[in-house]
Formats: C-alpha cells, structure tokens, sequence
C-alpha cells in the first residue's frame, strides 16, 4: 500500500491511497472522522440572561464555534472563556474570552446572537477535547473517497479541515490512532491466546 499527494492546501488534501482495499480506506476515513480529538465548547455556566434566548439554545449554538486546537495538548485539559455583554448588540464569536490564548474560536466573526436594547447575557463556559464518539461537535474534518473507475485497488481521498488543526496534523493523529487501536487488539488477543494455551 501506499499514499501519492496529488494537491495541498492550508484548507485541504487530496491524496491517492494505491493498492489498498474498500476495507482499508473505509478505516482511515472512519478514524479521521471520529478518533481525532478537537477542542469544543463542553458545558457553560450562565450567570444573567435578560435576552429572548433560552440557556439551551445558547449552550448549543456555542457548542457549534470551532475552537483552535493546539497541536500539544493532552486529553484531560480543558479551557475556561467568559461572555459578558450587554445590547444593542450582535455578539460574535469574538465576544468569546479565554483564558488561554492558543484556544480560541477559529473565526472571530461567526454571528451568535442579536441582543436589543438593555439585554444582557454574562456566562462563563469551559472548552474541553473531546472527538466525534462523544459528539458531533468536535468533529475537525470532512473526508470522503472514491474508488478509481479503472482501479478498485486506487482510492482518491479528499480531507478537508475545519480549522480546528493542520490539515495533516489531522491525518497523523488519525494514523497513530489507527497504530494505537491494532496495537491494543494485537495485545488482547495475545493474552487470550497465552491463557488458552497455558489452561
């Protein structure tokens, strides 16, 4: 098996996975869909809510932001931000304050809500990893293949990222992830077979 980039972009690869199975480019596409882990808006806290927008909705709607994903992170770190405005207003994701500066919304002019005069809304959230087995929100990239019509052993991937981190960063966590995975199985089934053997 083995991988030809055909184009690159800040925004997407195309890549040929050549002398491969259905089975083999439906597991990269699966393990870059769901086990890449992003940071996504997990829980808020609201302190004031004098708008027309019940807590929930403003929960998800911010849940939605991508959030810029530093390539050093571990899983268990997580990410406060505060939002404190009163209107007339039309609140961006920019409006968003965290108190790391690598974690931020990937764009600052993602529209959230429209506050009328003398509304306000004062929250404090936290930002968590998390990949798309929990939920869909922390999902970083799109991905989908087609198999060549001459060649069912060639496979035209197109991977694009949502920003959240490098187009190719995605593709080697997605491929460590896979390792880690078969490795683990590889293990398990090693042990079983050892006490097998021994009993």
């Amino acid at each position: 098996m083995d991988v030809k980039v055909i184009e690159e972009t800040d925004d997407y690869i195309k890549f040929d996975l050549i002398d491969a199975d259905v089975g083999m480019a439906n597991l990269l596409r699966r393990f870059i869909l769901t086990r890449v882990k992003a940071f996504a808006i997990d829980r808020i806290t609201v302190y004031e809510n004098t708008t027309q927008y019940f807590d929930e909705f403003i929960a998800h709607r911010l849940g939605l932001i991508p959030i810029k994903t530093p390539e050093k992170v571990e899983g268990s770190e997580q990410v406060v931000f505060t939002l404190d405005v009163i209107g007339p207003k039309k609140v961006y994701s920019g409006d968003l304050k965290f108190n790391d500066p690598e974690v931020k919304p990937v764009y600052d002019n993602i529209p959230l809500f429209d506050l009328a005069e003398g509304r306000s809304l004062r929250l404090e959230g936290v930002a968590v990893l998390g990949d798309m087995h929990r939920h869909a929100k922390f999902q970083s990239a799109f991905v989908h293949y087609n198999i060549d019509e001459k060649d069912d052993k060639l496979f035209h991937f197109y991977v694009e990222t949502y920003h959240q981190l490098p187009v190719r960063t995605i593709l080697a966590r997605a491929l460590d992830e896979i390792k880690k995975t078969y490795t683990e199985i590889d293990e398990q089934l090693d042990e079983v077979f050892d006490k097998t053997e021994g009993g």
